[in-house]
């Protein structure tokens, strides 16, 4: 059987991921869209606002239970007409931290500065 050479795979899983984040855009795009037609439907007086308040629900989970999990999900849904909104994936690892950790010193000052401005 084939292979596929390690760079030859490399481009092509950057290629989906590029394609992946543009169906996302578009996908919380129209769900907002939906979402606003949907508030304006119960309130014709925000059709000329250019932003409207809604109510909305967070939700959250992570990859495993208990204090274990490295990776989560954070996810905002409109109260009316029940489409995501927006959503935010959560990571307690940072591999530039790990590096800038290791350079700097966990411990310096100057890791904490740089954490300060990059992490926030």
């Amino acid at each position: 059987m084939p292979t596929m050479d390690r760079k030859t795979f490399a481009k092509c899983m950057h290629n989906l991921s590029v394609k992946n984040k543009e169906v996302k855009k578009k996908m919380l795009e129209m769900s907002r869209q939906a979402a606003r037609e949907a508030h304006v439907k119960v309130d014709a007086s925000l059709k000329n606002q250019e932003i409207i308040d809604v109510s909305v629900s967070y939700d959250g989970t992570w990859q495993k239970r208990g204090h274990t999990s490295n990776l989560g999900l954070g996810i905002i849904i409109d109260i009316l007409s029940g489409l995501v909104l927006d959503f935010e994936v959560l990571s307690k690892y940072c591999h530039n931290c790990v590096v800038a950790g290791r350079d700097m010193g966990v411990d310096s000052a100057e890791f904490h500065i740089w954490q300060k401005r990059t992490c926030g």
